[in-house]
């Protein structure tokens, strides 16, 4: 059973989603993006018309990392491996991932840290 994880200041409560830090996706023929929990193969395959393997041969597979802005606070998702993590709110390149933001001071209250806490596993199929 996979991890699940809080990622969060231990003095404000600022957060990311509880999770694994993102979720991996798969892209449609437009290139839209997809989020496929788990690689579902049957949703894999009504998003891509192809198996998962045949999809990431073909680079329709990534993962999107939750991120926050430390400058203005917004959050949104980005695939650091394919995009540029760049605040889309602020255009600011001050940005960090919910993993990448263990350890550092909260932008927010500027007194507490990021922490990454396991909250429970969660059980698959």
């Amino acid at each position: 059973m996979p991890w699940l994880f809080d990622y969060g200041c231990d003095h404000c409560r600022l957060a990311f989603p509880t999770g694994w830090g993102g979720y991996s996706y798969f892209t449609r023929e437009s290139g839209e993006r997809v989020p496929v929990p788990h690689a579902d193969p049957k949703t894999v395959k009504a998003v891509t018309g192809l198996t998962a393997r045949q999809a990431a041969a073909e680079g329709r597979q990534g993962f999107a990392s939750h991120c926050l802005c430390f400058n203005c606070l917004a959050q949104f998702d980005v695939d650091v491996d394919r995009d540029v993590k760049q605040c889309p709110k602020c255009r600011s390149l001050i940005v960090r991932t919910a993993r990448g933001s263990v350890g550092l001071l909260c932008p927010a209250c500027k007194v507490g840290q990021f922490r990454e806490i396991n909250t429970r596993t969660h059980e698959c199929g």
